[in-house]
């Protein structure tokens, strides 16, 4: 039987893509709205539900924060690591 490569899932596709345009922050600046779970679907031939996953994943690395029915936005970079306590959320 055949596992399934969590790499090669749809939702972690579309989130290392939409990862890599937010890390450029041409398409998607801080602060940017990323399309709708249904934009993002209807634009990747995938189920909505398979976007949602995605932005989740972002969501979960610190880069977009989900806000109810607002939607998803891009979070600011972290400032410079000061003290000895700093974490990484990038």
């Amino acid at each position: 039987m055949a596992t399934r490569d969590d790499e090669g899932l749809a939702s972690r596709q579309l989130a290392r893509r939409l990862r890599a345009e937010i890390e450029k922050g041409s398409s998607y600046p801080p602060g940017a709205r990323l399309p709708s779970y249904r934009q993002l679907a209807e634009t990747n031939g995938l189920a909505r539900n398979t976007a949602a996953a995605a932005v989740r994943i972002l969501e979960s690395e610190g880069l977009v924060e989900i806000r109810g029915t607002s939607g998803a936005f891009v979070r600011s970079p972290p400032g410079p690591a000061t003290g000895p306590n700093w974490r990484l959320n990038w």
